[in-house]
């Protein structure tokens, strides 16, 4: 149910560019489970054991991320075909807000420039 919601959220948020899966997993406060069912179910495959509660948390996340991400790219399929000015001009917005997370050569440092 919700982890497989969270999922599709997640992956829908990976698929944009500027915002992370993670993200959006720490807002929908299931990262935390996310997290300790893959360090769980790890641990039991090297020990040579499995752990089904992990398996179950890590299954329903990866079943929303297929669906999301199946869906997300019909939904931006078919907002091309249908409005494809609008479609990009929405895309090109995401892309252009999001350098100033992605973009590698910022410096924060400010100097002074005397005339």
């Amino acid at each position: 149910g919700w982890l497989m919601v969270c999922g599709a959220f997640a992956v829908c948020a990976l698929l944009l560019p500027g915002i992370s899966g993670s993200y959006i997993l720490t807002l929908l406060g299931v990262y935390p489970q996310v997290i300790e069912a893959l360090v769980d179910f790890i641990q039991a495959i090297g020990r040579g054991s499995f752990h089904p509660e992990a398996f179950a948390v890590l299954s329903s996340v990866g079943i929303g991320i297929v669906l999301g991400a199946i869906a997300f790219a019909k939904g931006v399929s078919w907002l091309l075909k249908a409005y494809p000015d609008f479609s990009l001009a929405l895309l090109s917005g995401f892309m252009i807000g999001a350098i100033r997370s992605v973009w590698p050569f910022w410096s924060y440092g400010y100097f002074l420039n005397p005339l």
